[in-house]
């Protein structure tokens, strides 16, 4: 593993870094401005070892014109890096397996491209991240040995985001920033959006992101682009509680639903012995009740009642189960099913041939 640098050598890094930050400027300038002054030898050593470790921040550009002769500026982007006041010496077989298992949880891969052979660099701000803490530590070597894709998330009909949006709006959550973003909703229209985000959410290969934006909402990452960072939006709460959030996310489906009391619904199914082993051990909305014995019910068949604020996304669930489910409330459930099931019916050819070419 790599040893720490003595202390001196990391105060004037960190002090070059606060030096560069917002503001590029050429090497004769760091030179004459850092205190103490550095020889050209070790400020060339300490361009080369941030160049390294920060690739993603320690950004070089051209200057045009030439910035008081100098051809190049030096640029830090983005917060300083932290000081660690307990340097780590050692990871336990267990913490690192679990950093190889967020890297491979926070891989965002775009299922559109073709597949690549072979161990690639790791391009997703998040998962290279991760692959940077393992660089810098001296484990990557061992952490790509032992099982670079052991642990992977599965893209099969997820809808592609940008992994760098997506950096930036964990930023923005965990930090507590305000957010920017344009959204495009599922009528395909795109409009801008200043919330104050609150929490994410990985949901079936998917990231969504609940937040405040004159009420409580949720949007759903990959339909967001242009994200940055900034000021909280005007009007939003002082405070809002967590557990008013995860209420949001208990009376949800998939954790896409409503805040509005009246949208609340009382959802009851009866389940067949077939459909029963894709609902038993799952928590499916809030008061959730299961009638073992239920009247009313053929034999071996299961009732469900659970209380739900996302209606939309559970009538598609109730109707990929087909004939293993059988809608009982509310009203409107049950019609919207009678509906689909015949405009299903009447869309498919009157045999099992092949449509003429």
């Amino acid at each position: 593993m790599s040893r720490r640098p003595p202390h001196d050598v990391v105060a004037r890094r960190l002090a070059l870094v606060d030096l560069i930050t917002g503001e590029g400027l050429g090497f004769d300038q760091i030179t004459t401005r850092l205190k103490p002054r550095p020889s050209k030898r070790t400020l060339h050593d300490d361009i080369a070892w941030l160049t390294e470790q920060f690739p993603m921040h320690f950004q070089r550009e051209k200057a045009v014109p030439a910035h008081e002769g100098s051809r190049v500026l030096y640029r830090w982007v983005g917060p300083a890096p932290l000081l660690l006041q307990r340097p780590i010496y050692w990871l336990a077989e267990e913490e690192l397996i679990a950093f190889i298992a967020a890297r491979g949880l926070l891989r965002q891969p775009d299922p559109t491209r073709p597949a690549t052979f072979g161990p690639a660099a790791e391009v997703d701000p998040l998962a290279g991240a991760v692959d940077s803490l393992f660089s810098r530590a001296g484990v990557k070597e061992a952490a790509d040995a032992i099982a670079r894709d052991a642990i992977v998330v599965s893209r099969f009909g997820a809808l592609a985001g940008d992994p760098v949006c997506l950096a930036i709006i964990l930023a923005a959550t965990v930090l507590g920033d305000g957010l920017h973003f344009d959204y495009d909703n599922l009528a395909g229209k795109r409009h801008v959006v200043h919330a104050d985000p609150l929490r994410m959410a990985l949901i079936k290969a998917e990231w969504y992101l609940l937040a405040w934006c004159g009420s409580m909402k949720v949007y759903r990452v990959a339909r967001i682009s242009n994200a940055r960072r900034g000021k909280h939006p005007i009007g939003r709460p002082i405070h809002i509680p967590a557990h008013e959030i995860d209420s949001k996310l208990r009376d949800a489906f998939y954790a896409t639903g409503s805040e509005h009391i009246l949208d609340r619904k009382r959802v009851v199914l009866g389940v067949s012995p077939e459909g029963w082993h894709h609902v038993v051990g799952r928590r499916w909305g809030d008061r959730q009740v299961i009638e073992e014995d239920p009247v009313g019910l053929p034999n071996g068949w299961r009732r469900i009642h659970f209380t739900t604020t996302g209606l939309g996304e559970c009538r598609h669930w109730v109707l990929a189960n087909g004939t293993n489910m059988r809608a009982e409330s509310p009203p409107e459930l049950v019609d919207w099913l009678r509906i689909e099931a015949k405009a299903i019916a009447s869309a498919l050819p009157k045999s099992g041939r092949s449509p003429p070419r």
